[in-house]
């Protein structure tokens, strides 16, 4: 295993589900900028304006409490499971990866979350 790998293992580990009231106090990051992978197969997921705004409404997380540090992990996807309209998601914040580790998980073909 590389050193990306281990150090992407580790952090996720380390790293938390967000919970309502948690996160930073950083309330200028656009909550519509955050990652979402399908932890499944890999592939990122997008879907339209506002959704995950509103999906962070609905989980009663406040959107000042995301930043470049959360992502949304997905159970499922429409690629990896047709059909399934609905899926899980986890919204975590990821700690320890440096700048130039996440740069190196955009070379990798398959998802790292």
């Amino acid at each position: 295993m590389n050193k990306l790998h281990i150090e992407l293992e580790k952090a996720l580990v380390t790293s938390q589900v967000i919970t309502p009231g948690e996160g930073a106090a950083n309330k200028c990051y656009d909550p519509e900028l955050l990652y979402v992978e399908c932890k499944h197969c890999g592939r990122p997921v997008l879907w339209e304006p506002g959704r995950t705004t509103a999906i962070l409404m609905q989980s009663d997380i406040s959107p000042s409490s995301v930043d470049e540090h959360c992502l949304i992990l997905s159970d499922g996807c429409r690629e990896c499971m047709p059909g399934n309209n609905g899926f899980h998601l986890s919204i975590v914040r990821l700690a320890n990866i440096s700048v130039p580790a996440a740069l190196l998980m955009l070379q990798t073909p398959v998802g790292n979350a």
